[in-house]
């Protein structure tokens, strides 16, 4: 899942090991993780526009589709206008096909959610910034400047992680399962928000670990 804390997800889900991930944000997460190492056993579908080719290629030097030995665009087939963002059934649908299709890899499914925008939500927002695109002011930063209550956003950022466990618990694939994060959220620790690049403290970069198919058998 895209930006999702440790301690929110306890909260939703019950206990949880962690792990610390290498980036703070997606672009860091991306470069520290894909530029080097042998990934031509998996497969990535995923919602996180950092993998667009020309974005991908920036960060790390390689094209995704020379890393991986297939990569689900999700986020350029399946966005969601009305939403701004992509839908975690739509993220739920190819990873079946690619456990289907490639039933001998192992498979990377990047959930956008809890990420904003947050859906059921109240909340206006400018949505996620794409990789071409320009973007307003985000919600981020207009808690940092006081314009939102720091509680309705928690709110409406755990709102989102219910959502999008909900399609997560449903995912049925052969092997263990893990739920983690390519990074947290900031909820004004330091004065700040969000989650900035090379902010390598403890809240932001603290993720989940959870084994799904032992916690089902539980």
């Amino acid at each position: 899942m895209d930006a999702c804390r440790h301690d929110l997800f306890e909260e939703v889900v019950g206990e949880s090991d962690y792990r610390y991930s290498l980036g703070s944000n997606s672009s860091e997460f991306v470069e520290k993780n894909f530029s080097e190492g042998d990934w031509s056993d998996t497969v990535y579908v995923t919602a996180n526009p950092h993998f667009h080719k020309t974005h991908f290629e920036s960060l790390t030097g390689k094209k995704a589709e020379e890393v991986f030995h297939e990569v689900f665009h999700t986020y350029e087939t399946d966005w969601n206008k009305d939403e701004r963002t992509i839908m975690p059934e739509d993220v739920a649908r190819d990873a079946e096909t690619a456990a289907n299709l490639f039933p001998d890899k192992k498979l990377i499914i990047h959930f956008m959610q809890p990420h904003y925008p947050f859906l059921n939500s109240d909340l206006e927002e400018s949505g996620i910034r794409i990789v071409d695109g320009e973007g307003g002011k985000t919600i981020w930063e207009r808690a940092e400047r006081g314009e939102i209550d720091k509680r309705e956003v928690r709110g409406a950022y755990k709102r989102n992680l219910e959502i999008v466990m909900e399609y997560v618990k449903d995912l049925n694939l052969e092997g263990t399962t893990r739920v983690t994060a390519d990074h947290a959220n900031l909820f004004g620790e330091g004065g700040i928000y969000g989650h900035p690049k090379e902010a390598h403290v403890k809240p932001l970069l603290r993720v989940p670990w959870y084994d799904l198919k032992a916690a089902r058998a539980n």
